[in-house]
């Protein structure tokens, strides 16, 4: 082999593999950042997941959460959307006779959160706002929770807007 098909050989696989790195990239993050589907639920969003995907998160199918799940979906990195792209966050509830055990779609333990397009049916609470400031819920359908549509404990700044409770 001479060293000209040895470069030509060693660029053709470098494209080849760029180009597959480029491809597996594109088939989870969008243009409009990171998409989840139901088998990632629940999911906690934190710093870490942050910086390896952005802060931009979709949801792109509905899930049916068990009586084991506390949450869908916990945000605790600052500076996050959360998209629910209109799909239902649903779940078994589970037994509080014995225990109280709250169940959220949504919970947000973090500043300057955006969600939005959340649906959410027979959680305890659908979205949950705990000691944070500068968020907002945007137009969601969270009816049929047990206790509260949103809830919100020890924050300042929280906007809510054409949202269904």
């Amino acid at each position: 082999m001479t060293v000209s098909q040895y470069r030509t050989i060693t660029r053709s696989v470098g494209r080849v593999v760029a180009l597959a790195v480029l491809f597996i990239s594109l088939l989870t993050c969008t243009a409009s950042g990171y998409d989840i589907d139901a088998s990632m639920l629940p999911m906690e969003i934190n710093e870490t997941v942050v910086s390896l995907y952005g802060n931009e998160f979709t949801l792109t199918e509905d899930w049916n959460g068990s009586a084991t799940d506390h949450f869908a979906v916990m945000i605790v990195a600052p500076d996050v959307i959360f998209d629910g792209g209109g799909h239902l966050l649903d779940v078994t509830l589970a037994d509080d006779s014995i225990e109280e055990y709250w169940q959220n779609a949504v919970q947000v333990i973090a500043h300057n959160v955006t969600v939005r397009n959340v649906r959410a049916n027979t959680w305890d609470h659908g979205i949950t706002v705990d000691n944070s400031a500068d968020c907002r819920i945007e137009s969601g359908n969270l009816t049929g929770q047990m206790k509260s549509g949103i809830g919100i404990h020890l924050c300042s700044g929280v906007v809510i807007q054409n949202t269904v409770i």
